[in-house]
């Protein structure tokens, strides 16, 4: 068993101990599936997401952080550059949770218990907005017109996504974003400097900034350069 699969199956230990449903979520999965190496790993549970978090942390050379104590976010990180962030679940069930998260290819999830946490199999991955059928069709594609609402950075974050992948965007995504892109104002500058950064390191971060402008974006960002 190597390094991850030891500590996979040491979380899923400690959810049951916490009697917690416990799931691997999100960009993991989606990169797994792309065969890309990646050492941010998001687990969302049932309930008690910083007790497990706490006793998870309480090995060498990990170390515990809070991200945020009201939405119940929390982070473990050690000294070989992984990442393990841990929350709630976003509603009452996983698939609720899944239909809140922001993009088809990002919201997917699979079940972490003892007797499957050695073998990962992506055959067994929840995924109800059909998002491996998007990954296949290399597209990024909106959960719900509501998703920029409820976190406006996604408006950028569409796009460095793209752009890292190397995907299209769906039309009515793009469509969505357009409409949408005033709401980017709202976002504190930092986080949008983040992920502006994290695009314009991409290969073709050109063509991103052009689709941006497109978008509204730049405009709203940058009024300078209207």
């Amino acid at each position: 068993m190597d390094k991850l699969e030891s500590w996979l199956h040491f979380i899923a230990q400690l959810a049951q101990e916490e009697n917690s449903d416990c799931y691997l979520v999100g960009g993991y999965l989606r990169d797994l599936y792309l065969n890309r190496i990646t050492k941010d790993l998001d687990f969302t549970l049932s309930k008690n997401p910083k007790n497990l978090a706490q006793k998870f942390s309480d090995q060498p050379h990990f170390s515990f952080f809070v991200l945020h104590e009201q939405e119940e976010i929390y982070r473990v990180v050690n000294e070989d550059g992984y990442q393990f962030d841990f929350s709630s679940f976003k509603g009452a069930t996983i698939e609720e949770d899944l239909s809140l998260r922001d993009f088809t290819i990002n919201a997917m999830a699979l079940t972490l218990a003892p007797d499957n946490a050695k073998t990962f199999s992506l055959e067994n991955i929840l995924d109800p907005a059909h998002g491996r059928a998007d990954l296949n069709k290399k597209t990024v594609r909106q959960i719900s017109k509501t998703i920029y609402g409820e976190d406006p950075l996604r408006l950028l974050r569409a796009f460095r996504i793209a752009t890292q992948l190397q995907f299209e965007m769906d039309p009515e995504t793009f469509k969505t974003i357009k409409e949408n892109s005033h709401l980017i104002n709202g976002v504190a500058m930092e986080r949008i400097r983040e992920e502006l950064l994290l695009l314009l390191d991409c290969q073709s971060a050109y063509l991103a900034v052009l689709k941006l402008d497109e978008a509204g974006l730049i405009s709203q960002i940058f009024p300078e350069v209207d």
